[in-house]
């Protein structure tokens, strides 16, 4: 058992050296690898772990729908394992994949969610790093092109509009 650990945590060292040189499909290979074998150990907390990491290199990627697939599965079982401040973190990673992908009500969405666990745990740190997160799902919706006429009010009263959705 402790050996198929250590070769688990090869494979995601492997992925992960992969993702930061920017060789995602090799990553994805790789993460799937260390998946596959915390499942078969039925380390709950480690196929969370792995999960979250697929999503990192799936949204590093730009590929957002997987990426998202990913976290929510992680987000899933910290929920399960009632690890608040896992499901919190995974909040914020699904705000930011969101806000990437230009998505911004649905990245206002989940980063309130973040903060409201935050502010559950008194986690001040996570408190600030929640209102920091806002601001920059705010800043870039704001920024985002407008057609050339759309004055800024209008634009943002458009798109806060309940019931919106981004794609339309």
């Amino acid at each position: 058992m402790d050996k198929q650990k250590n070769v688990a945590n090869q494979w995601y060292w492997l992925a992960d050296c992969y993702r930061d040189w920017g060789r995602y499909q090799q990553a994805v290979d790789y993460q799937l690898k260390e998946l596959a074998i915390r499942q078969q150990l039925d380390h709950q907390t480690g196929v969370a772990l792995a999960y979250y990491q697929l999503g990192r290199i799936y949204q590093v990627w730009g590929k957002y729908k997987d990426a998202i697939k990913s976290y929510q599965q992680s987000r899933e079982l910290y929920q399960q394992l009632d690890k608040q401040k896992d499901v919190a973190n995974l909040w914020y990673w699904l705000a930011d994949c969101y806000r990437n992908w230009g998505k911004y009500q649905q990245a206002v969405d989940c980063q309130l969610k973040d903060l409201a666990i935050r502010q559950q745990l008194d986690d001040q740190t996570g408190i600030g790093n929640a209102y920091y997160q806002l601001d920059r799902i705010y800043q870039d919706w704001v920024d985002t092109p407008r057609p050339k006429g759309a004055g800024i009010l209008g634009s943002t009263r458009q798109l806060a509009q309940p019931g919106r959705s981004q794609e339309e």
